[in-house]
């Protein structure tokens, strides 16, 4: 049986952990909607309809499950590596990390700040960097995994999952 005095600390672990998955959600979807917005404003000022093809492709290969191949003619291009240059995933991932960690670690900072005392909180600032590193990392190395495999429909990583629940927002 655990002593009275260890329920509020498991209270207050889980709610700190609440706090800290909303957080994580919150700044994916901010980092996402930043670097998309970054690159759909960098495409727009090119000739062509580029940034609309990129969120076209990008809706295509995250939502549809679609290869770069099966959505180059939809596109209006007759080879992949002209897709795979419009898109950059591997940049898009990158760039998205990037981001995470920034918006992620003030967020966590702040929450931290609710939970435990100014010691504390510096001894965390030495690890946390390591551990958001970490999450993030394992979030896009799963995002990577899934579009190098064999797809049969929709990606269903958390970056494409939430991905997807932005470009579904912003087309509406």
């Amino acid at each position: 049986m655990s002593s009275p005095a260890a329920e509020p600390d498991l209270e207050q672990g889980n709610e700190m952990m609440a706090l800290y998955q909303q957080a994580f959600d919150r700044s994916l979807d901010q980092a996402i909607q930043t670097v998309v917005e970054q690159r759909v404003a960098t495409l727009g000022k090119r000739k062509g309809k580029r940034d609309q093809l990129f969120l076209q492709g990008l809706a295509l290969f995250h939502g549809q499950g679609l290869t770069m191949t099966e959505i180059a003619p939809h596109l209006g291009y007759e080879r992949q590596d002209k897709v795979s240059f419009l898109l950059k995933l591997k940049d898009l991932r990158a760039d998205v990390r990037h981001e995470l960690l920034q918006q992620l670690r003030e967020q966590v900072v702040a929450i931290a700040q609710q939970f435990v005392s100014a010691d504390q909180l510096a001894s965390l600032d030495q690890r946390l960097d390591a551990a958001l590193e970490a999450q993030i990392g394992s979030v896009m190395t799963e995002a990577e995994r899934e579009t190098s495999g064999a797809r049969n429909g929709p990606l269903q990583s958390r970056f494409a999952c939430r991905l997807c629940h932005y470009l579904d927002h912003r087309a509406n």
